[in-house]
């Protein structure tokens, strides 16, 4: 939400101004102006909201510990079970490093993807 405050902080008030000026609505204003020089903020949302669902264990951890049949184990709780409650390291860790690679993947295709979006003003 924070972030979210942050980019509707950042829209240049005279360009609102200037569309006020000019008739436009208020949900063209939103439409066409706000939206489009709010993109940063939701990169970066969706770029958090991506890298922390691959990287969640606490949670999972906490609440249910790998759930009824493990049907809550996340790929990160899988990697931890596989190098330090089996001890098996070495599969442990080139899990980890799929797991890097994957989260890495898609993080650059969604940050290449969304920059095609913004827009300044």
């Amino acid at each position: 939400m924070v972030i979210f405050i942050a980019g509707l902080m950042s829209v240049p008030k005279d360009i609102l101004e200037a569309a006020t000026i000019d008739g436009t609505s208020s949900w063209k204003k939103l439409t066409h102006m706000v939206l489009p020089l709010m993109v940063p903020s939701f990169i970066v949302t969706v770029f958090l909201s991506l890298q922390r669902g691959f990287m969640v264990y606490d949670v999972n951890y906490a609440l249910t510990q790998g759930g009824p049949f493990g049907s809550t184990v996340m790929a990160s709780m899988h990697v931890y079970d596989k190098a330090f409650k089996r001890y098996d390291y070495g599969m442990g860790q080139a899990e980890a490093f799929v797991l890097f690679f994957l989260v890495a993947a898609a993080t650059l295709l969604q940050v290449y993807l969304s920059k095609k979006l913004e827009v300044e003003a």
